[in-house]
């Protein structure tokens, strides 16, 4: 009996790029690399929650600082020591305050480049009125008027998910060396034909890599702007547990042999950290969003409900297709798997009454066929027993006898007494 499926995380958008990440690797034994991973994960969900209170807070005076930072330690001492919760506090208490300078800085660098290009687009182009000199010719002024006009409009407001779903969308399957696309219409239906990327990136120098993964981002953007469709849905995909395991033995993983190697190769194989960096910074650019979805089942119910009906129309189709028909499915909300009683009605059909809808008769279903006789006991043509042939009455005389019986003896009433024939007197 198979066992039971976990449950699937709601979608979310994912949030644009805002800071940079340097990577770095320790050269380690196997004992100490466990036991720095095993602390790294436990001080980390620690500092991040505990970052994530102070940001809460908002801006402190002194005794506030200081009143926050003692709760917060002594909550962390429990969960750790007395050290690790100083450190975290005073890091997360660092990291704030710092983010709060970069943000008066930046307030304060915005607001002198406006002053500054505001006091030169008031001179005439190429001439000078005191200190001031006005900008070279028409054509930087204008260009200067649009970059005034981008820093000083407002922000537009955050998009929704409900937002999006109201558009196509373009799903992705991201596998290694290729992209599988479907692009969906808001109501869950495939739209034109779904679609290979190719993006092999196997043995290629960094800056090349890069370069085709923008190319393949480019692909994408174009088809979600001849669709008119405002997001792109990708998997929350992260092999970092896989990468870390190795060829430890985990559940149903192929860990080591043929199979081991192949999956280590294809888990290497798939772009997911860098595609979806590049993926979300270069969209936001064009004026589109991300939608993440969870992982669970996309292959699996991807060939077990659509790959069948796509494959009707479109024989090329692949099972990475299909499941890309998952992906944008569970994105826009809708139903990942095929119900067994056929689609839902049209919404319009929906809001009449349920005596108003058309109905159709259902088809008449064929007749049942009659079993087959097992093999041993079929009889032959030759030795079936024919239909019975009314005759006349006639004469019923044996007809090897000489003639009817002379005298035929009758009773004219018969009780039957113990069991027996008696003859009443």
């Amino acid at each position: 009996m198979s066992a039971g499926l976990r449950e699937i995380a709601q979608p979310f958008i994912a949030a644009a790029t805002a800071g940079t990440r340097v990577r770095t690797r320790l050269r380690v034994s196997d004992g100490d690399a466990a036991v720095l991973r095993a602390v790294g994960r436990h001080l980390g969900c620690l500092a991040g929650r505990d970052l994530a209170a102070r940001c809460r807070q908002g801006r402190l005076d002194a005794k506030g600082r200081a009143e926050s930072r003692r709760e917060r330690k002594r909550a962390l001492t429990a969960q750790s020591s007395a050290r690790w919760a100083g450190a975290i506090t005073r890091t997360s208490e660092d990291a704030w305050q710092l983010a709060d300078r970069n943000l008066h800085a930046e307030r304060a660098s915005l607001a002198a480049r406006v002053n500054r290009i505001e006091s030169r687009l008031a001179v005439t182009a190429g001439q000078k009125q005191g200190r001031i000199r006005g900008y070279r010719d028409q054509n930087e002024r204008h260009a200067k008027t649009i970059w005034l006009k981008t820093l000083t409009t407002t922000p537009a407001p955050a998009v929704t998910l409900e937002e999006l779903r109201q558009h196509p969308v373009v799903a992705v399957d991201v596998n290694a060396g290729h992209l599988a696309v479907a692009v969906l219409r808001p109501d869950g239906n495939v739209t034109g034909t779904p679609f290979t990327v190719s993006v092999q990136l196997a043995g290629l120098p960094t800056a090349t890599r890069d370069g085709r993964v923008r190319a393949a981002i480019s692909v994408l953007t174009a088809t979600a702007k001849q669709h008119g469709a405002n997001a792109v849905v990708i998997e929350n995909l992260d092999f970092a547990a896989q990468r870390a395991e190795g060829r430890e033995h985990t559940g149903n993983r192929p860990s080591r042999g043929r199979r081991g190697k192949k999956f280590r190769h294809l888990v290497a194989g798939i772009p997911t950290a860098k595609f979806r960096d590049r993926l979300v910074q270069m969209t936001f650019n064009a004026g589109l969003r991300v939608i993440v979805v969870d992982p669970a089942y996309t292959s699996r119910w991807g060939a077990e409900h659509w790959l069948a009906p796509l494959r009707e129309h479109h024989p090329e189709i692949s099972g990475h297709h299909a499941a890309s028909v998952v992906i944008g499915k569970r994105g826009q909300g809708h139903r990942a798997r095929r119900r067994a009683n056929g689609n839902l009605p049209a919404p319009e059909d929906a809001a009449r009454p349920a005596r108003a809808r058309p109905r159709t008769k259902p088809a008449a279903k064929p007749a049942p066929r009659k079993p087959a006789a097992p093999r041993g006991t079929r009889l032959l043509k030759s030795t079936k027993t024919g239909p019975p042939h009314r005759t006349t009455a006639g004469n019923q005389a044996a007809q090897d006898r000489s003639g009817p019986p002379a005298e035929q003896e009758t009773h004219p009433c018969s009780v039957l007494r113990n069991g027996f024939l008696a003859t009443p007197t």
